[in-house]
């Protein structure tokens, strides 16, 4: 169900014996284009192997309620409020810098959908800069309506036909930039 970030916020080529394969870190959720630099350097400390299209395909068949092949809005916003629910750890309503680290460090996948443990610094880089693009009011933690104003700029940005409902191959695309608005500089 995380489109984004949720689905590949870079790719990369592996080189081995078995000739270049394509690779990537899939960190849940939409991250977007604007953290490939901290996503680069998760790929780099998860290693060169990783793939997530499994564990991408099963957010998008829990998140398509009805089983039809497609997420619609409906279906798209109740993920994401489930999702909220899942990173608001102490269930105040609000997610802090440190509970979506916290839920980050617990939600990255890699082959096979299996957890790829990583450094403290590149999930905190990649937390921040999320947090600089969702929490509209700066008050240093999210609201359920950031992170769904968020969600459904980044449903409509992979939308890329304009029908209202998604297929699993835009889930896996990148959010039109037009769409998603400026971005920030993250470090």
């Amino acid at each position: 169900s995380r489109w984004g970030c949720g689905t590949w916020c870079m790719r990369a080529e592996r080189h081995d014996a078995r000739g270049p394969a394509p690779s990537a870190v899939r960190v849940p959720w939409r991250c977007a284009f604007a953290l490939r630099a901290a996503c680069f350097g998760l790929l780099l400390a998860a290693g060169p192997a990783l793939a997530a299209d499994d564990a991408q395909a099963t957010r998008f068949r829990l998140s398509d309620a009805n089983g039809d092949g497609f997420v619609d809005r409906a279906e798209h916003d109740a993920a994401m409020r489930r999702e909220f629910g899942q990173q608001d750890l102490d269930h105040d309503g609000f997610v802090t810098l440190p509970e979506y680290q916290r839920w980050l460090e617990h939600n990255v996948a890699g082959a096979q959908g299996r957890r790829v443990a990583l450094p403290a610094a590149a999930t905190a880089a990649v937390a921040r800069c999320y947090f600089r693009m969702v929490d509209s009011s700066g008050d240093g933690k999210l609201s359920l309506d950031e992170h769904l104003g968020y969600t459904a700029r980044v449903f409509k940005a992979l939308d890329r036909d304009g029908d209202g409902r998604l297929t699993l191959a835009e889930s896996k695309g990148q959010p039109d930039p037009k769409v998603m608005g400026p971005l920030p500089v993250c470090h």
